[in-house]
C-alpha cells in the first residue's frame, strides 16, 4: 500500500519502518487513518502518533494533536478473522490553557470526527468510535473511546475446487 501522508503527521521510527516494509497491522492502519483525518481537520497543527513528551522542555508546541492507543483486546472469530477492540486517546493541546471556547470546539470536532473515520486506501470499512468521552485539563482536550477493528489473516489451506455430495434418501414403503 502506497500512502502519502501530510507533512504535519509525525510518526515514530518503528511505524515509519513498518510502512516502508509494507508490514502494517490493523492497529497501525487505524492510527494512520485517524492521523490522516486529523491532519485534514487541523491542517496547521502537527499530528503526533507518539505519546506527548512529559519532561521539560516540551518539544511539541501548541496547538498540537496526539493519537495514542491505550489498550487492546482481541477475540478470534470464524473464518480466520480477529476482532480487536482498541482503546483510543486523541488529545488536542490548545495554544492558550484558558481558551475554553477553542477547547470546547476542538472537543466537538474530535468527537464528530471519531464517529466515522474513513479507511485507508485498500481497506474496506471505516472506523467508528460509538461512544467517546471528553475531558479538558490544563489546556489539553482528551477524547477517549473504544473502536472495533477486524483483521483477516490469510488461510494457508488449499481452496476446494471440486466437491461431491452423496445423498441417501429413504422413502416410506407403506403410506396410510
Amino acid at each position: 500500500m502506497t500512502l502519502k501522508l501530510s507533512p504535519n503527521i509525525k510518526k515514530d521510527k518503528a511505524l515509519a519502518e513498518k510502512m516502508a516494509a509494507g508490514d502494517l497491522n490493523c492497529i497501525d492502519c487505524f492510527k494512520l487513518a485517524v492521523s490522516v483525518r486529523l491532519s485534514e481537520l487541523f491542517p496547521s497543527a502537527p499530528v503526533y502518533l507518539v505519546p506527548q513528551q512529559q519532561t521539560k522542555p516540551i518539544q511539541q508546541l501548541p496547538p498540537a494533536v496526539f493519537v495514542q492507543t491505550t489498550n487492546i483486546h482481541r477475540e478470534k472469530r470464524l473464518g480466520g478473522e480477529h476482532e480487536y477492540q482498541i482503546g483510543v486517546n486523541i488529545a488536542y493541546m490548545s495554544k492558550d490553557i484558558n481558551a475554553q471556547t477553542e477547547q470546547e470546539a476542538a472537543a466537538m470536532r474530535l468527537m464528530d470526527m471519531a464517529e466515522s473515520i474513513p479507511p485507508l486506501p485498500g481497506m474496506e470499512y471505516p472506523y467508528t468510535m460509538y461512544a467517546a468521552d471528553a475531558n479538558t485539563v490544563d489546556g489539553i482536550v482528551n477524547i477517549t473511546g473504544i473502536t472495533s477493528v477486524w483483521e483477516r489473516w490469510p488461510d494457508n489451506t488449499p481452496l476446494i475446487e471440486e466437491a461431491g455430495v452423496k445423498v441417501n434418501t429413504k422413502e416410506k414403503e407403506d403410506e396410510e
